[in-house]
């Protein structure tokens, strides 16, 4: 099945692809990011259906699965590939809703920055604050996961805040 002819996307967005368990194929053209590491991560998140293959002399990845499953994982290969970041983090939450995580930590870090702005009228972060600015999550709601991205410190701390209190 993943190699008859099917829809077939190129580069597209993800909104264009359909909203259902259309089986497509999607080729994806890297932009920042090295080809093994975009093969890896789509192969640590993608359903097992998924046919992950690269071709690195286009620096290209197609994709064959549900439109869905491919949705929600290039949602994540393009925020990982606009700017590579020191460190990732995959963390699978068991006992709560990881977009109800990720809303709360957003809630609870502008309110921080507000407080930030209020107080020293500069942009840059002061060290005594606990939310790092420089780190950003991405929610893969398939599996309850939560990918935290940025400086190998802030997603630490981030990762321990999450697994700590929450």
């Amino acid at each position: 099945a993943n190699k008859d002819v099917i829809p077939t996307f190129f580069n597209t967005t993800t909104s264009e692809l359909p909203d259902n368990a259309t089986k497509v194929r999607y080729v994806y053209f890297a932009k920042n990011s090295p080809l093994v590491t975009l093969q890896s991560l789509a192969a640590t998140l993608a359903s097992k259906q998924a046919n992950i293959q690269t071709f690195p002399d286009l620096d290209a990845i197609i994709i064959t699965d549900k439109a869905t499953n491919i949705r929600s994982l290039m949602e994540i290969i393009k925020e990982f590939d606009s700017q590579t970041p020191e460190a990732l983090s995959v963390l699978k939450l068991q006992s709560t809703d990881a977009t109800e995580v990720k809303a709360l930590y957003d809630k609870l870090a502008l309110g921080e920055t507000s407080q930030r702005t209020r107080f020293f009228q500069q942009k840059k972060q002061p060290a005594s604050f606990y939310f790092p600015t420089n780190t950003r999550i991405i929610v893969e709601p398939r599996t309850n996961s939560l990918i935290i991205l940025g400086p190998k410190k802030a997603v630490g701390r981030v990762e321990n805040f999450i697994v700590k209190y929450i």
